[in-house]
């Protein structure tokens, strides 16, 4: 019977290293990820302040306006519609509370990660105060255009939702579908912003890396107390 007991506890041991293990490998790799997306977005601000890409924004934004049509500026005034702050703030809500069952801690996760994208990204705007584009918008906005807030915030709320879908149910097939669908749609979401006239590339580009750099700063978080609980159990048990 005692030596059931060990050979349990062993088991167990070694499950909860290997756990460790794993968690710990994560961190490191996701701190190489963020440390490179911050570097990315420090460096794409500074020529974005330099106006240093201004060529290649006029370049791009003019390209894409040339596949203009009634039907598909329709279609892009819906996609950014629906993916504006209201009705964000609604589907943001759905999740939170259909999380909040099961999942209080992922829900709070969710709700936090949100508020401080839309507050990280309101301080940069009004901190580099670029004005929007005027080459030729379809769409007349009077606030700041770096970086774009539909391109940040989007990615944060459909990053965390494609995280969910893995993190809860584990069914790669599934989890690989919902994060093809998420990456597809944000990239639309970017693009109807260019389409538009009312942003950059420049500010599209600006929002994915910085929308990007706090999702895995959020995951990062979760991470790191997950691994400091898993840690204190483990040197608890020996």
């Amino acid at each position: 019977m005692n030596l059931n007991l060990k050979i349990k506890r062993l088991i167990s041991l070694i499950r909860k290293t290997s756990l460790a293990r794993l968690l710990f490998t994560e961190i490191m790799v996701g701190l190489i990820v963020n440390i490179t997306l911050l570097l990315l977005f420090i460096y794409l601000t500074h020529n974005v302040l330099e106006k240093e890409v201004f060529y290649y924004d006029k370049t791009i934004s003019s390209y894409i306006y040339t596949f203009r049509t009634p039907l598909l500026t329709t279609i892009m005034y819906a996609i950014t519609l629906i993916t504006s702050i209201p009705q964000g703030i609604i589907l943001s809500l759905i999740i939170i509370i259909i999380l909040y069952k099961k999942h209080k801690k992922e829900s709070l996760i969710f709700l936090l990660a949100l508020i401080i994208s839309c507050i990280f990204n309101y301080l940069m705007k009004i901190t580099f105060k670029l004005p929007r584009p005027d080459i030729d918008p379809l769409q007349k906005l009077n606030d700041f255009t770096y970086p774009s807030g539909h391109a940040m915030n989007n990615l944060i709320l459909y990053g965390l939702l494609a995280f969910y879908a893995f993190h809860f149910t584990k069914n790669k097939s599934f989890s690989i579908v919902v994060g093809f669908i998420a990456a597809f749609w944000v990239g639309l979401i970017g693009l109807s912003r260019i389409y538009l006239g009312v942003h950059y590339p420049s500010d599209v580009l600006g929002g994915y890396l910085a929308g990007f750099w706090w999702l895995i700063t959020v995951l990062l978080i979760d991470k790191t107390i997950s691994f400091s609980k898993e840690a204190k159990r483990f040197y608890e048990k020996t």
